[in-house]
């Protein structure tokens, strides 16, 4: 991370900026790293809805209908039943 010239300079300033440095240094790679899970949590969930999401399609094209055959078939039994009640 740090190459021998600024290692020099470094050992130069007083401790106390020394400290602030490396304190700086440390919250930055913890900043770092937690933007990094966020990064790999949203994109697990991501892939889970992809998942998920193509997992229904295969179930529904396995059924052989669609939602909208379901709800347009019933439509159709309920019409035709209350017709034939008249």
């Amino acid at each position: 991370m740090i190459d021998g010239a600024d290692a020099a300079k470094r050992r130069q300033l007083p401790a106390w900026i020394r400290e602030g440095l490396e304190k700086m240094e440390r919250e930055k790679q913890r900043q770092l790293e937690k933007e990094k899970q966020i990064q790999d949590a949203v994109h697990a969930k991501k892939l889970e809805e992809q998942e998920d999401s193509e997992a229904v399609n295969d179930n529904s094209s396995e059924k052989g209908l669609t939602k909208s055959r379901f709800v347009c078939c019933c439509f159709v039994q309920l019409h035709c039943s209350a017709a034939g009640s008249m």
